[in-house]
């Protein structure tokens, strides 16, 4: 008799590895400082049109500064640029741990866990955290 694998195993999976995989990609490929991105040694020369054409920071100013200064380690300056980058990147990383542990536990048989009203509080609750830390740096700015 043959095993099969769930339907959902897979995808979970994929996406699991494509966000770690771009998350390592991100911080071999890019560095960053409180100004600045290079890609590969050369500056990364993406502006922001908003801040270009009101002369005031957009809500996601800094963003890609900040994840690749978190990815570096340098998490005071990633909340210098933009204060929610550490919780953002810590979202991304827990995402892709749980939707592996759920692709292994299905493909093995364990049982997954069924918590999806405390999954849904979290993710809320992390979600409303991420605002509300982008709102008070944004605004001490």
């Amino acid at each position: 008799m043959t095993q099969t694998v769930p339907r959902r195993a897979p995808a979970a999976l994929a996406v699991s590895s494509l966000v770690l995989a771009e998350l390592i990609a991100v911080r071999v490929l890019f560095r960053a400082d409180r100004s600045s991105v290079t890609f590969l040694g050369e500056p990364f020369g993406l502006s922001c049109g908003f801040n270009q054409h009101f002369h005031v920071p957009c809500p996601a100013c800094g963003f890609t500064r900040g994840v690749v200064l978190a990815l570096h380690g340098d998490l005071s300056g990633a909340c210098a640029v933009f204060p929610a980058a550490p919780l953002l990147l810590l979202g991304l990383i827990a995402l892709a741990l749980g939707l592996g542990t759920f692709a292994v536990c299905e493909v093995y048989g364990a049982r997954v866990p069924r918590g999806s009203r405390w999954l849904r509080r979290g993710g809320l609750a992390y979600i409303a955290l991420v605002a509300f830390v982008w709102a008070v740096g944004y605004n001490a700015r």
